[in-house]
């Protein structure tokens, strides 16, 4: 092809005239020579614009489409299949798929990465049109780790359109293991995907009996419990739901994740209980707390004790709060007469240790001399008057 004819090609490409593109396509596509054709590749993607017209045209009309075999024009097919998923064109999307078809046998050779990669960032429609070909062009035992990654990215990235054409159609959903389910659950859960939830939740007897419900459901409350409060909230709605699940660990993580309000409707549940130990690598929620209002509300509801582990509390606060400034935990705990009780010596020595700041430091020994102090005075009081009745 003579090339003005070729440049006003990449003039049409690079305005997206596609319009124009297909007219010049049309009567001149026929002198596109091999070299043309590997140029226009190359030039689409420098220019990351793709004319539909002309990614016909070369793979699946030019006469010369069964010599594009180098590494160059391979490569080239992976990033606009990528670029069709990640824009939604559908349209050049169906093209190169009829073309990866009918080449299936020349263009597998990285098929499967490709079609990852694709999963990774493309829209819900893109998504459910991959899945069906992926289904069409693959063996049974192919097909697990397609619809692994396909889950996780409709989870992550909240496409309820794609994840319920996966839970309904039988030819995908049948690949959906208990503990796949699991694990997109608890995906779901921490990042706040409450319609994703819902939809998962609602299938659920498809993918586990009553007896796994526990390990899973309960597991993902304790995932949700960082900052969904809205998905925390539909967990314990449903009356299969225990947030005593692993010994209450779900208002440990609660107390951790620093969100008052999922502490609020934890401590509200009558099922849960803020003084049992949870299991590892949870920590006991008066523990776990990092905030002021937080071990505020520990506090007012009346079962935690504040003194457990030695003052642990009392210590984490101190720790926490090396250099600065913030001694309202401190004081908030020391406001609890089971802390002054069970001995402040620890927590001195710990903030000595760390080099805290001198009036934290003096906030202790104050705390600590003004319990011993009643004692010493009653001792006084006990020998005047056993001395005034000598």
């Amino acid at each position: 092809m003579n090339r003005s004819t070729l440049n006003k090609i990449k003039q049409a490409i690079r305005l997206n005239l596609e319009d124009k593109t297909g007219q010049i396509i049309e009567s001149y596509g026929t002198y596109l020579s091999r070299k043309d054709i590997i140029l226009l590749v190359r030039f689409m993607i420098r220019y990351q614009t793709y004319s539909a017209h002309i990614v016909r045209y070369i793979f699946c009309i030019s006469p010369h489409r069964h010599e594009l075999s180098s590494p160059h024009i391979k490569s080239s097919i992976y990033i606009m299949l990528r670029y069709a998923g990640r824009e939604g064109r559908m349209d050049l999307f169906e093209i190169l798929l009829s073309s990866l078809h009918a080449e299936r046998y020349t263009y597998t050779w990285d098929l499967t990465e490709t079609i990852d990669n694709i999963i990774r960032d493309c829209n819900p429609k893109i998504l459910i049109r991959l899945l069906e070909y992926v289904h069409f062009m693959y063996e049974p035992h192919y097909m697990y780790s397609h619809i692994e990654r396909a889950m996780m990215q409709a989870c992550s990235a909240g496409y309820t359109d794609a994840l319920i054409f996966m839970l309904k159609d039988e030819r995908i959903s049948r690949y959906i293991t208990l503990y796949l389910y699991t694990s997109i659950l608890k995906i779901s859960s921490v990042r706040n995907q409450h319609a994703i939830v819902c939809i998962l939740l609602k299938h659920f007897d498809r993918f586990g009996s009553e007896s796994d419900y526990d390990i899973c459901i309960g597991s993902a409350l304790i995932y949700a419990c960082s900052n969904s409060l809205e998905t925390v909230r539909y967990f314990l709605e449903d009356s299969r739901t225990d947030p005593s699940y692993e010994h209450n660990a779900a208002i440990s993580a609660a107390c951790a994740s620093g969100n008052p309000a999922i502490v609020r409707l934890l401590l509200d549940d009558e099922r849960v209980d803020p003084t049992q130990k949870p299991a590892r690598p949870y920590k006991e929620p008066i523990h776990a707390a990092q905030t002021y209002e937080i071990i505020k509300m520990l506090i007012d509801d009346g079962r935690v004790d504040l003194s457990s582990c030695n003052n642990q509390a009392l210590i984490d606060a101190i720790t926490s709060h090396i250099g600065g400034a913030d001694r309202s935990i401190i004081r908030l705990l020391l406001a609890d007469r089971r802390v002054v009780s069970a001995g402040l010596t620890p927590a001195i020595m710990t903030a000595k240790f760390y080099r805290c700041r001198s009036d934290v430091i003096d906030t202790l020994q104050a705390a600590q001399s003004k319990d011993e102090q009643p004692e010493s005075e009653n001792i006084e009081t006990k020998s005047g008057s056993a001395n005034d009745s000598l």
